[in-house]
């Protein structure tokens, strides 16, 4: 009876596992895919793509938005929502590839690798480290307020314009009449934002029957289908 009685728990309880959460930012609106930690499954990691862009003018100067190899400071405001889940913390930090967050991930790949990739739709990590600034820092620059389905936080990052390899050209994207030596340089400062959740409450419906002919055994010798609520328990796959 026990066994399976934990056979129907165990299913109840791997339901949620693969619910796809949304993600709306003060910008727009995204589904991105995050990865949960296998150590806490009321973690997620996602990593959200900075990006500053700076612009030459055909006489060779660059704009006020600033010019190739210098520091810049750079914020956005942020707006996460996981419907129907309170979130009780958020951390945002500079993405470090050589981080090995405790996630499932593929062969050769860090955690923060896999993180990146998943959060990327697919896109390599090789691949988009070439634009990625060689020297920066983001951080949260207010304390949000926890306990609803959605957080607001605002992130700076400080970091230097000068890419690993090489900036992005994003000339093309200023028009097609453009004066000769315009030049439009993007600088990417990938951060990885972990969030918290509360764990979930749900609702555990318990039946009992009989092994060997399937009949119920409600009000049979002391048993009683009941329903249960508290916290939802359940292993990261």
């Amino acid at each position: 009876m026990k066994r399976f009685l934990g056979k129907y728990l165990g299913a109840f309880l791997i339901i949620a596992l693969f619910t796809f959460f949304d993600l709306t930012s003060a910008s727009g609106a995204a589904t991105v895919p995050y990865t949960q930690d296998n150590t806490n499954p009321n973690k997620y990691y996602f990593v959200a793509n900075f990006y500053y862009d700076i612009w030459k003018r055909s006489n060779g100067t660059w704009t006020s938005d600033g010019s190739p190899d210098t520091t810049k400071t750079m914020s956005w405001d942020y707006s996460y929502t996981f419907p129907d889940r309170k979130i009780t913390k958020v951390d945002v930090h500079a993405f470090n590839e050589n981080e090995d967050l405790p996630v499932n991930k593929a062969s050769g790949l860090t955690g923060a690798e896999q993180v990146y990739e998943t959060s990327r739709y697919g896109e390599m990590w090789t691949n988009a480290r070439a634009n990625v600034s060689t020297s920066y820092t983001t951080r949260m620059t207010n304390s949000p307020s926890y306990g609803a389905d959605t957080v607001n936080f605002g992130v700076s990052a400080t970091g230097l314009l000068t890419a690993r390899t090489r900036w992005l050209d994003i000339t093309s994207t200023g028009g097609g009449d453009l004066a000769n030596g315009v030049e439009g340089r993007r600088y990417f400062f990938p951060s990885l934002v972990t969030i918290e959740l509360e764990p979930e409450i749900g609702t555990a419906h318990i039946k009992y029957f009989n092994a060997n002919t399937g009949a119920s055994l409600n009000g049979v010798d002391g048993f009683h289908n009941k329903e249960e609520t508290g916290v939802v328990k359940k292993s990261a796959v």
